[in-house]
């Protein structure tokens, strides 16, 4: 028996030799016999470095996103900070003498 695991991002089917289909989840694994897999019905799994890579690549992302989201976030108190003092100063230039 051999042990077939999906390294890849989605799911993917086992084509079996009586006519049905064994689907694997991400990271799901299965054991079976050459004489159980139809011809040709093995599908690309991907590699146990691709979900490492994967992974590597999403941390990158979301550290990111991150610091995307702080300086949003610190520009957004700036401009608030700012509209109410252009605000002060209208209110103070614009009250009847």
């Amino acid at each position: 028996m051999a042990k077939h695991t999906n390294y890849a991002s989605g799911p993917r089917g086992i084509n079996l030799a009586n006519g049905t289909t064994k689907w694997l989840e991400p990271g799901e694994s299965v054991e079976l016999t050459k004489s159980e897999i139809a011809e040709g019905g093995l599908p690309d799994l991907g590699k146990e470095s691709d979900v490492a890579t994967a992974n590597i690549e999403q941390a990158a992302d979301l550290a990111a996103a991150r610091a995307q989201i702080e300086a949003l976030t610190t520009e957004n108190a700036a401009l608030k900070a700012s509209n109410a003092e252009q605000a002060a100063q209208i209110e103070t230039l614009t009250k009847p003498a």
